[in-house]
């Protein structure tokens, strides 16, 4: 095996860094990501660098804030070609394997992000691109599960194969709404735990404009929104067993003490507070996002109430990885965070 570790990193989509037991959350049914932050450290004020997905995702990957790489919207982020931590990673010898969603590139997101690119900065409020949420059981499973199966076969397939360490990416979508789960998770939120948050009368008008986009006109009564959030609630569980999977499966491989484990979140989600659902706001439930890191020379236990952003991966990847870091990144390396200082 080598003597460089390797790095699996588990990055999920709308995650209200809030919503977990190991923060304190009545609701959360996580006992996976409890597990791997009691193993490792936990940064309890993380926050993304853009409540929006292609522009968090864009700082994230180049290390770099969104208005250095005119990350604007879900239609703009980074240009093919432009460096990242992967890129970076790859120079110097790791194997990278990517699975499931990255979202970091200009273009590829939606025809929606398309028409708002533009629509935004007019002021025009254009609606039918989000419906009204709405708590829907189903009987599939999250899609997402695809994406475990795909990292767990790799694991198993390429994780022993070589002396060059290697790193695992895993970009799941969920607890992403649309609000939709089976019984089977929502029977684990306990529904007395889930509270409705307190109604504004009256918002900012930019919080007014969101409300349209995000297809959030009317009232909601307290039944609507105690199943929307439990619903919420239900998905981060689905999530969890996600996360436990892959970190299980580290374990099985013998990679405990030889692989770094990354969890975070590109922003988190509203779930019906301040009379919305989805991001793009700073509130905190859309800008706050979950990260612990487990690993070698990593103290269990650690919690870390500091300020940290997402911009902040990048350097800590290059201390992993005992590379030097590129110039014009704007993080901090979060290593001495971890190693207990």
């Amino acid at each position: 095996m080598t003597d460089r570790p390797n790095i699996l990193f588990i990055s999920s989509d709308s995650m209200d860094g809030r919503a977990m037991g190991c923060t304190g959350h009545p609701a959360a049914h996580t006992p996976h990501m409890d597990r791997l932050a009691e193993r490792g450290v936990l940064f309890t004020h993380t926050y993304c660098n853009s409540p929006q997905c292609c522009p968090s995702r864009a700082s994230m990957w180049s290390g770099r804030y969104v208005h250095q790489e005119e990350a604007w919207n879900n239609h703009k982020g980074l240009e093919a070609g432009a460096p990242t931590f992967q890129t970076r990673l790859d120079a110097d010898g790791f194997r990278t394997h990517i699975v499931g969603k990255t979202d970091y590139l200009s273009g590829y997101h939606s025809l929606g992000a398309r028409v708002t690119a533009w629509a935004d900065p007019a002021g025009m409020q254009v609606t039918g691109l989000a419906a009204r949420p709405q708590a829907v059981v189903v009987d599939e499973p999250h899609h997402d599960w695809k994406s475990i199966d795909a990292s767990l076969a790799w694991l198993d397939a390429h994780a022993l194969e070589s002396d060059a360490p290697f790193m695992l990416y895993c970009g799941l979508n969920l607890p992403h709404p649309p609000f939709r789960t089976t019984q089977k998770w929502l029977d684990v939120i306990d529904p007395a735990c889930v509270t409705v948050p307190p109604y504004e009368a009256e918002m900012h008008p930019v919080m007014d404009f969101m409300r349209v986009r995000k297809g959030c006109v009317g009232q909601f009564s307290d039944e609507e929104l105690l199943a929307i959030r439990r619903t919420y609630y239900a998905m981060v569980a689905e999530l969890d067993a996600m996360v436990g999977a892959l970190v299980d499966r580290i374990d099985a491989l013998g990679l405990t003490d030889s692989t770094y484990i990354i969890y975070i979140s590109d922003h988190g989600d509203t779930n019906m507070e301040h009379r919305m659902h989805l991001k793009n706001s700073l509130y905190e439930g859309s800008a706050r996002v979950p990260m612990m890191v487990a690993g070698p020379g990593i103290a269990p236990g650690g919690r870390v109430d500091a300020l940290v952003s997402l911009v902040d991966i990048y350097p800590t990847l290059m201390d992993m990885a005992g590379l030097a870091h590129p110039e014009g990144l704007m993080g901090y390396s979060l290593m001495p965070e971890l190693g207990g200082g």
